[in-house]
């Protein structure tokens, strides 16, 4: 049994923790729950800060973004190579238009080091800067979002629609296109019916909009 006067303290940690991890990792969201627990080593139980964590997220004292545990509010700034770097990335994405391309194709196009293209994908990745389909394709939001309204164009004319009545529609190719519809079941937009599919949640799609 955890005192109410220790329960309080190590909520003062975790929360203190955070922080301190913000001022020294700017350029992330916030610390991963194995880091949390290896800098709350004097807090040898581990049931106990992932309860505690858990209570603070529910009390949004704390939010979790793709793995990250940060405070509220908090903005990463991308460190200087960095940036440069993912611009680099975002422009290359960027020349495919409506097309969705692949890890190997960004790697491709670029005069990067493919290790170096590897790392800022996959950092852009847990940040929520683009997402992923399928094995290797990668996309950005505001492109979710635009093939996610046409989506809806469709099914104001045909409530239920079939993978290859979106291929038309997207303009994308095949695999492509049940790369994205997986991906959209997946986060709730859209459900299969045998071999249709209908909008499950409409507003799903919304938080990609917030994105910049």
């Amino acid at each position: 049994m955890v005192s109410r006067e220790n329960w309080d303290q190590c909520r003062h940690n975790i929360i203190n923790c955070i922080k301190d991890y913000h001022r020294s990792h700017p350029d992330l969201p916030g610390a991963d729950m194995d880091r949390l627990l290896v800098d709350l080593n004097k807090v040898p139980d581990k049931v106990l800060i992932t309860t505690i964590v858990n209570e603070l997220k529910d009390e949004k004292v704390l939010i979790q973004t793709n793995g990250y545990i940060g405070i509220p509010g908090f903005v990463p700034i991308l460190l200087e190579t960095e940036s440069a770097a993912w611009q680099i990335v975002e422009q290359a994405m960027r020349a495919y238009h409506q097309q969705i391309p692949t890890f190997s194709n960004i790697q491709d196009d670029l005069s990067l080091e493919k290790m170096a293209v590897e790392v800022v994908l996959k950092k852009a990745l847990k940040e929520g800067r683009v997402y992923k389909l399928g094995g290797n394709r990668v996309v950005l939001p505001d492109l979710l979002v635009q093939f996610a309204d046409k989506i809806k164009q469709l099914v104001a004319r045909k409530p239920r629609f079939l993978v290859s009545e979106v291929k038309s529609v997207l303009g994308l190719g095949r695999n492509s296109c049940i790369d994205l519809m997986e991906y959209f079941d997946q986060i709730g937009f859209t459900r299969r019916i045998g071999s249709e599919r209908v909008i499950n949640d409409s507003e799903v799609v919304n938080r990609y909009r917030k994105i910049k």
